[in-house]
C-alpha cells in the first residue's frame, strides 16, 4: 500500500504580520477569526512592552506571559507606545506575530485571521493535557482557546493543596463544558523523593501526609489507590524518577509522560531530580529531552507496553495550558470512558507542535501485528508501511522512524521535496519488535516534536525483549539498593524495612525478565 506524507503548505511557516495601528485614540478593537469561515475564535495573546515584559490585561485569565480571550474579540486600552504581539489558537491554527502601535487618541478596529492547518477531532482524535494546575474557575475559557477536548485539573496533592477542603465535591464528577469538552476537576499529584505521578479517575481526593522532600512508601500508597479504586489511572509525570523501575515492575504505572512540564514553549528546564543522565551523550538541553524518551524506549524493549502521554504543567511551569498534549484515537463516538479505554490500548500521539495521524494497514498506534514461524523454522518477513498525515505551523526538520529503540530511518524534509511520491520507507521485521514515528520541527529555543505510541509486532505470541534494556533497569535497581543502604541510618527502622521489601519485590521481577 502506498503511503503518502501530507503537509499543509501554508503551515510550514510561522506567519508574521507587521500591523500598524495609526488611529486617533488609545483603543483597539481586536478580532481574531478563522480565515476560512470568518468567524471569531478563542485565542491566546502574548503582548510585550518595549521592555520585553508580558502585559497583563484586566479581567482576563493570565499566566506568566499570556492572556486568554474566549470570545475572539478584545478591546485593547493601553498606554501610548508600541507592543510586540503574538496570537495563537491551539496547534490547529497558524501563529501571527507583529507590532502594535498605540496612538494617543482615537479608536481603531483590526481583524487578524488565522489559517487552520489541522482537524484532529474530525479525524477521530481527542486531546488532553494530563498535567494541568490552572484555576478551576478559569477552565471554561482556557480549554476553548487551546482546543482541548478533555481537561483534568490537579486540585489536590500530598503537600497540603486541597481545593475541596472549602468547596463541595463536584456532582457529576465529570462535567460537560460545551463544545464537546469535558472537565474532570479531581486529578491529584503524589510527589515524594523518588516518585512523581498524577492520579485520575478518583471520586474524591486520596490525601497523603507523606513529606514531599522525603522518601516514602510510594508503592504502598499507590497500591491502596488501585485496590480502593480499580479504575484509577496513574500517570508518571517524570519518567526519570528514581522509583520508575520499582513502580513499573509492580504494575503501578498506567502511562508515562514523554513530553512533560520540563519541556517549554520557549525554554527548556530539565531539573536535577531522579536518574542522573550521561552529560557526554546528552550535552545540551534538547538532548536531555531525548534522553527521557530513551528511557521510554528501554521500557518498551523490556516488553512493557505502556502508552505515552504528555503534560504541560501549566499553573506550575511557565507553559500555557495544552502546550504538551496527548491525542487519543477513539474507537467510537467521543466520551470520557472511551478516551481512557483507547489510551489504555496505546492509541495515542503526543505533541507540543506538529499534528500527526499515523496508521499501518488502517490501524492506529498500539496495534499488535502477528507473525508466525514457517514450516522450515524460519520467520517470514513482515513488512509494514506507515501512512501518516501531518499538519504543522512550523517548518519540519526531519521525520524519524524508531525501531526497537534505535533510529531505523531518518527522513529529512529536503528529501521529501525531492521525492515525488512522498513515500515513507517500510519497516521490516523478522522477529518480534516495535516501532514508532517521531517528527521534529525547527525551533532554536526549545525541543518541539510529535511522537506516536508504538506499533507492535509479535511472532508466535512472544513479545520483544532486549537483554541490554533489561540490564539497563537491573543497573538502575542496583543503584537504588545502594542509595537505600546509604539512607538506612537516617530513616526509621520500620520505614527502611518496608522500602527494602518493596525493592526486593521489584528486583525479583527484573531478575526474572
Amino acid at each position: 500500500m502506498k503511503n503518502i506524507f501530507y503537509a499543509a503548505a501554508a503551515a510550514l511557516l510561522i506567519i508574521s504580520a507587521s500591523i500598524s495601528f495609526g488611529a486617533e485614540s488609545g483603543t483597539i478593537n481586536l478580532t481574531v477569526v478563522d480565515q476560512e469561515t470568518g468567524k471569531p475564535i478563542p485565542f491566546r495573546l502574548y503582548l510585550k512592552t518595549p521592555k520585553g515584559t508580558g502585559r497583563r490585561l484586566p479581567n482576563l485569565p493570565f499566566w506568566t506571559d499570556h492572556n486568554t480571550i474566549d470570545s475572539g474579540r478584545l478591546d485593547l486600552k493601553l498606554p501610548t507606545g508600541y507592543y510586540e504581539f503574538e496570537i495563537e489558537s491551539s496547534p490547529e491554527y497558524t501563529t501571527r506575530k507583529g507590532r502594535l502601535d498605540m496612538p494617543r487618541n482615537g479608536t481603531d478596529a483590526q481583524t487578524v485571521s488565522l489559517q487552520r492547518v489541522g482537524r484532529m477531532r474530525e479525524e477521530g482524535w481527542a486531546c488532553a493535557d494530563l498535567d494541568n494546575w490552572r484555576s478551576v474557575l478559569e477552565m471554561p475559557v482556557l480549554f476553548r482557546a487551546e482546543g482541548l477536548d478533555f481537561v483534568p485539573i490537579v486540585t489536590w496533592d500530598n503537600s497540603g493543596k486541597n481545593y475541596w477542603e472549602n468547596n463541595k465535591l463536584p456532582r457529576p464528577l465529570i462535567s460537560s463544558a460545551g463544545r464537546g469538552c469535558y472537565i474532570y476537576p479531581m486529578a491529584g499529584r503524589y510527589e515524594v523523593s523518588g516518585c512523581c505521578v498524577n492520579i485520575f479517575n478518583l471520586p474524591a481526593p486520596a490525601l497523603s501526609q507523606d513529606d514531599k522532600s522525603q522518601r516514602a512508601d510510594a508503592v504502598g500508597y499507590l497500591q491502596s489507590i488501585k485496590q480502593q479504586y480499580p479504575d484509577a489511572w496513574i500517570d508518571c509525570a517524570n519518567i526519570a524518577m528514581d522509583d520508575l523501575p520499582i513502580l513499573v515492575a509492580l504494575g503501578l504505572i498506567d502511562s508515562v509522560e514523554i513530553l512533560d512540564a520540563c519541556v517549554g514553549r520557549t525554554y527548556m528546564d530539565v531539573p536535577e531530580q531522579g536518574r542522573p543522565y550521561d552529560r557526554e551523550l546528552y550535552p545540551n538541553l534538547k538532548d536531555q529531552v531525548r534522553w527521557k524518551q530513551s528511557i521510554y524506549f528501554h521500557l518498551l524493549n523490556c516488553g512493557y507496553r505502556i502508552p505515552p502521554t504528555a503534560g504541560s504543567g501549566s499553573g506550575k511551569s511557565k507553559n500555557p495550558l495544552g502546550y504538551n498534549r496527548v491525542y487519543v484515537k477513539l474507537d467510537s463516538q467521543w466520551s470520557v470512558p472511551d478516551f481512557w479505554e483507547c489510551l489504555k490500548k496505546g492509541q495515542t500521539v503526543v505533541t507540543n507542535g506538529p499534528l500527526i495521524t499515523p496508521t499501518v494497514n488502517g490501524f492506529p498506534p498500539g496495534h499488535v501485528f502477528k507473525g508466525k514461524t514457517e514450516y522450515n523454522g524460519e520467520h517470514a518477513l513482515l513488512s509494514l508501511e506507515l501512512n501518516m498525515t501531518l499538519a504543522t505551523r512550523e517548518q519540519i526538520d526531519y521525520i524519524e522512524i524508531i525501531k526497537n529503540g534505535e533510529v531505523y530511518k531518518t527522513y529529512r524534509m529536503d528529501d521529501a521535496q525531492k521525492d515525488a511520491d512522498n513515500k515513507l520507507p517500510s519497516v521490516d521485521f523478522e522477529d518480534s519488535g516495535w516501532f514508532l514515528v517521531r517528527v521534529v520541527t525547527e525551533s532554536p529555543d526549545t525541543y518541539r516534536c510529535a511522537i506516536s505510541a508504538p506499533f507492535y509486532v509479535e511472532f508466535d505470541g512472544k513479545p520483544y525483549v532486549n537483554r541490554q534494556s533489561v540490564q539497563y533497569f537491573k543497573n538502575w535497581m542496583l543503584d537504588l539498593g545502594k542509595k537505600l543502604q546509604e539512607q538506612k541510618d537516617r530513616i526509621p527502622p520500620e520505614t527502611f524495612k518496608v522500602q527494602a521489601q518493596r525493592w526486593k519485590e521489584a528486583r525479583d521481577v527484573w531478575l526474572n525478565k
